[in-house]
C-alpha cells in the first residue's frame, strides 16, 4: 500500500502565496516495488527517465492532480472502506484507462476516484 506520497508542495499557480514559488508543478515518477520517487524538474530529467521501465505511476499537472500508469488502471465503483481485494485479471484485461485526475463526477464518497493500477512495463 502506498500512503503519504510527497508531491510538489513548493509550487504555486499565483504570486504571493507564503512559502511557495510561482512556477509549474514538477512531475514525478514512482516505482511501487522499491518505493523510489524520481522528480522530473528539467527536460534532461524527463529525457533520462520517462521512457524507461523504472517507474509504475507518473504524477503530473497542476497540484500534481493527474496520475498516469505505466500500464492499465481499473476504476472501482465501491466505497473505499468496502474495497477488500484488487480487481480480477479479466477486469484489467477489459480496461482501457491509463490515467486519472481530478473528477467532476463519478467520484467516491471523499471526492476521489478509487483506482487500481497494474504495471505492464516490467513484464
Amino acid at each position: 500500500m502506498l500512503t503519504n506520497l510527497a508531491s510538489d508542495t513548493e509550487a504555486s499557480l499565483t504570486y504571493g502565496t507564503p512559502g511557495k514559488t510561482k512556477r509549474p508543478f514538477y512531475s514525478f515518477l514512482f516505482n511501487l516495488k522499491v518505493h523510489k520517487q524520481i522528480w522530473l524538474k528539467t527536460a534532461a530529467d524527463t529525457a533520462q527517465y520517462l521512457n524507461t521501465t523504472e517507474w509504475d505511476i507518473a504524477v503530473s499537472c497542476n497540484y500534481n492532480s493527474k496520475i498516469s500508469a505505466c500500464g492499465i488502471i481499473v476504476k472501482v465503483d465501491t466505497d473505499y472502506g468496502q474495497v477488500t481485494d484488487a480487481p480480477s485479471d479479466q477486469t484489467f484485461a477489459q480496461s482501457t484507462i491509463t490515467k486519472v485526475g481530478r473528477a467532476a463526477s463519478a467520484v467516491g464518497p471523499d471526492g476521489i476516484i478509487i483506482a487500481f493500477a497494474r504495471t505492464l512495463c516490467k513484464q
